[in-house]
């Protein structure tokens, strides 16, 4: 089994306004999930699947500008998954690479019958579980 840590990388939906439309984010959302993937045969039906968590990181609007410049909309739409080394390699900022030096080696964290832990908002539960 292989294990990694996929950060989903959206803007929120904030619901719609007075007049229906439904309104973004000025800012990107980070939200880890462990990327599971069951084989290692390279085969198209090798299992993969993720364990989201609930922690969320909101960035600034320095940070989401620096983001955009590394991952434009046209390519990547408001909504995609980054590795989080293909992340952290962007160097945004300290408070990213804090974020993401803070989450534990997904290999100690136990997932064994777990579908999700959305239960699990701040790094610190996170590490409560590390075994």
């Amino acid at each position: 089994m292989t294990k990694y840590w996929d950060i989903n990388v959206w803007f929120r939906d904030l619901g719609h306004d007075e007049h229906g439309v439904n309104q973004w984010s000025d800012t990107i959302t980070l939200n880890p999930a462990i990327y599971v993937l069951e084989s290692e045969t390279g085969s198209a039906y090798d299992a993969v699947y993720k364990v989201y968590t609930g922690i969320l990181y909101e960035c600034n609007a320095e940070e989401t500008a620096k983001i955009r410049e590394h991952r434009n909309e046209m390519e990547y739409g408001t909504d995609w998954w980054d590795f989080r080394e293909e992340l952290y390699a962007l160097e945004i900022s300290k408070g990213i690479q804090e974020f993401l030096d803070d989450l534990p080696d997904p290999y100690s964290i136990d997932i064994e019958n777990q579908d999700t832990l959305y239960s699990i908002e701040t790094i610190s539960d996170l590490h409560d579980l590390v075994g």
